[in-house]
């Protein structure tokens, strides 16, 4: 792993990915998410904590919503 190009939350395609923090530092994996109320959920559920999660949360559903037609 590249620690200089690590991205906390990721666009992959029509899915956004966001780095599991609960398991961290034992573990490092990226969640798929390709709904708005998955990415809710994985902020609610401390997935990912902090300003890069409520920063990018609604650019991210608004986008999501335009994929799935959540």
């Amino acid at each position: 792993m590249n620690e200089e190009n690590i991205e906390t939350l990721r666009w992959s395609g029509n899915h956004l990915e966001m780095i599991d923090q609960r398991i961290l530092p034992e573990e490092f994996t990226y969640i798929s998410y390709t709904s708005a109320k998955s990415v809710a959920e994985g902020i609610k559920s401390m997935v990912i904590r902090g300003a890069p999660a409520i920063g990018h949360e609604q650019p991210s559903r608004t986008r999501l919503k335009r994929l799935t037609h959540d």
